[in-house]
């Protein structure tokens, strides 16, 4: 994480682990705009492939103590968007707007 603390105007895709660990937290939250993909589990279930590429997605009650686990961080987002449902250019138009202001 902390080398990519000079990159400007850039997005960069975390994942859930990297957010969820207090010190990269602290780094993201100081330097960036934070935006928390608020997914409910059941979509994020679903979405998941089945095909072994995810190991945590074959122990389903794991997967969601983890998800429940994370939540108290990812609340700490600059900006919470629903991503779980309509379309992909709903959440997209929503982050632009609020970087442009």
């Amino acid at each position: 994480m902390i080398d990519l603390l000079p990159e400007r105007g850039a997005v960069i895709a975390s994942g859930g682990g990297t957010f969820a660990d207090a010190s990269n937290r602290e780094l993201m939250l100081r330097d960036g705009g934070v935006v928390w993909l608020d997914v409910p589990f059941e979509i994020i279930l679903n979405r998941v492939p089945r095909d072994g590429r995810r190991p945590l997605a074959a122990d389903r009650l794991g997967m969601e103590q983890l998800y429940n686990q994370r939540l108290a961080a990812y609340r700490q987002a600059h900006l919470r968007v629903d991503a779980g449902r309509g379309s992909v250019e709903e959440p997209v138009e929503h982050i632009v707007e609020w970087l442009d202001t």
